[in-house]
């Protein structure tokens, strides 16, 4: 949750959280459970997490280990209910990228974690 806390309460500010598209969307290639999700239960509590057909805990992969988990916690669950933040996914690919840019024009090395935010950060910089 780290930053988020911080702007919940104003509502002018608008959230935004990045999650593993991985190397595709079939199961077991990413770790998108905020954009594929479903809803289920592990570990005792009601999350969105990736499933196999059988509703149980799906295999997941993202290149960021930090992210390659299936299931996200439940205050990002209730703040995606909510409509307070928008959530996306970023491939492998697009993440390699983005480190790979940062470290090279910057001289900032990233966390690959970190990477899925600065390639969403850049497409919207676009957009905008």
């Amino acid at each position: 949750m780290g930053i988020f806390s911080a702007f919940l309460g104003d509502e002018e500010c608008k959230l935004y959280g990045v999650g593993p598209a991985g190397k595709s969307f079939e199961i077991d290639e990413h770790a998108a459970t905020m954009k594929l999700r479903s809803s289920g239960i592990i570990h005792g509590f009601k999350y969105y997490m990736s499933q196999d057909r059988g509703g149980n805990s799906a295999p997941v992969h993202s290149v960021a280990s930090g992210l390659d988990y299936p299931c996200i916690g439940p205050e990002h669950s209730i703040l995606k209910d909510l409509e307070k933040v928008k959530y996306d996914s970023i491939t492998d690919t697009e993440c390699i990228d983005a480190f790979f840019e940062l470290s090279r024009l910057e001289g900032i090395i990233p966390a690959l974690e970190s990477a899925h935010a600065i390639v969403y950060a850049l497409k919207s910089a676009k957009k905008h």
